[in-house]
């Protein structure tokens, strides 16, 4: 093996692997970036689920009360 050949061995590793950290960069941005979207993704749902049930509560409250008689006189 010559000098020459291990040299420009050496440098396409380096030009290897600095490809690879920046690949790496960018999975581990796009990962955060996923990461945050599923969890505003979580949030609005159980946000809606929440607004759900308390227009569900209401409406079945009202539904409750028009349809109570009543017992005596007030």
């Amino acid at each position: 093996m010559t000098e020459k050949t291990l040299d420009e061995m050496i440098e396409s590793l380096i030009k290897e692997n600095e490809s690879l950290r920046t690949e790496n960069r960018e999975l581990l941005d796009e990962n955060a970036s996923l990461w945050f979207m599923l969890d505003e993704e979580r949030e609005s749902q159980n946000s809606i689920g929440q607004g759900l049930e308390s227009a569900l509560r209401q409406t079945i409250e009202d539904e409750l009360l028009q349809n109570m008689k009543p017992i005596g006189d007030a």
